[in-house]
């Protein structure tokens, strides 16, 4: 069995359903293939940037995913003892943006509503079960077999995106490299079912802890609160997660909160040798991995689908191709020159390094005392000069 498309979608998470539902907001026939049976249930990223909730509120799915989540309004920095190093609050990006916040939400309350939007504009738009096994590139045209329950498909379309993830089979097929490699610190995270407001006072929702004996990140999501240490590389994966050694981490910042979950994980940063190769566009992790640092990944991952599902709709419309040539090249020059660097920075003087961590806690005083400072920080924060701009704002 064959069919026509205008666009091939690999890849249903949150990538790959906004980039779909982009394009068939646009008018393109759209199929997006999944592998796995349904939604992932596995939340990975849970921090929407302002930038990102102006992008999702064009396609009509920002006000659905707002009550699911816990609006931030202010960035916080704290010691053990309890003193407020500092705080910038999101207002000063008033008239910048509709959205002067955060947003802390799993990703997987935002897939569900894509899905239905997507949906609601094509009922065979979504297939599950799934699999790209092949891709072949012709003269105007991606051809894909897709193997499901009832046998392999042939799907031609105009172009192919791919949000297939960091293992991601369509950039190993296209022979693109995906050079990187782990930081030597890795991530701790540990959730408490506990208000941790209830135990340190004047707490935001999110918080960086910076101190001489214990630093972390504090974020407030809807039903828990998590605390993201870094940890040494030289410490085994059983060591970090030694429920002696993760409870004096925990008491040495919220003395006696209970601990429901902790996990460990490596930090890392890829990216793709290229984004483009033809008709095959990458985003998201099939393109770039960076550290959870600042919640930049997945909101990049939006960008590039929101950047992707512009130019193809373009190009399909008349446009020459080297459109998606272009926005490839710049997509991946955000991540190369921007994102890495940025994230890497964010985590000055968390490392226990305590002449970093007074020049960190210096300049970070400095900015909030400073409203041009502030507003450039939180701009930066929010991935504002780094976001595709929005329709009509070329």
């Amino acid at each position: 069995m064959s069919e026509h498309r205008g666009v091939l979608v690999v890849g249903a998470g949150p990538v790959g359903l906004f980039g779909a539902l982009r394009l068939a907001q646009q008018g393109v026939d759209v199929l997006v293939v999944e592998a796995g049976s349904e939604l992932g249930t596995t939340s990975k990223a849970s921090t929407f940037h302002p930038s990102t909730l102006d992008l999702l509120d064009e396609a009509g799915a920002a006000e659905e995913l707002l009550p699911l989540g816990v609006v931030v309004d202010e960035i916080q920095w704290r010691d053990l003892a309890g003193d407020i190093l500092a705080s910038v609050p999101f207002s000063v990006l008033e008239g910048r943006t509709g959205f002067p916040y955060r947003l802390h939400a799993e990703q997987t309350l935002l897939t569900p509503i894509l899905l239905r939007k997507l949906r609601e504009l094509n009922p065979d738009s979504v297939r599950f079960s799934s699999r790209c096994v092949s891709v072949e590139q012709g003269d105007g045209s991606v051809t894909a077999t897709i193997a499901g329950f009832d046998g392999a498909t042939t799907v031609t379309s105009g172009f192919l995106l791919a949000a297939d993830g960091a293992h991601s089979e369509i950039r190993k097929q296209l022979g693109i490299g995906f050079p990187g490699a782990s930081y030597e610190s890795r991530a701790l995270r540990v959730v408490t079912k506990e208000d941790l407001r209830e135990h340190l006072s004047n707490l935001t929702g999110i918080a960086y802890v910076r101190d001489e004996r214990q630093s972390c990140s504090l974020l407030h999501m809807r039903d828990h609160w998590r605390f993201i240490f870094r940890v040494a590389g030289k410490q085994s994966d059983a060591e970090v997660l030694d429920p002696e050694a993760v409870r004096e981490l925990i008491d040495a910042v919220a003395p006696g909160v209970s601990i429901d979950f902790s996990e460990v994980y490596s930090n890392r940063a890829h990216i793709a040798e290229r984004y483009v190769s033809g008709r095959v566009a990458l985003a998201g992790d099939a393109a770039h991995v960076t550290t959870t640092a600042g919640g930049m990944n997945m909101n990049c991952g939006l960008h590039d689908a929101y950047a992707f599902a512009r130019a193809m709709a373009e190009v399909l419309g008349g446009a020459p191709l080297s459109a998606l040539e272009e926005t490839g090249a710049a997509r991946r020059g955000v991540v190369k020159d921007v994102i890495i660097p940025r994230t890497e920075s964010r985590a000055a003087g968390s490392d226990g390094d305590a002449d970093a961590l007074a020049r960190a806690v210096a300049s970070t005083r400095e900015l909030a005392a400073d409203p041009e400072r502030a507003f450039r920080f939180l701009y930066e924060a929010s991935m504002f000069d780094t976001a595709p701009s929005l329709r009509g704002e070329r």
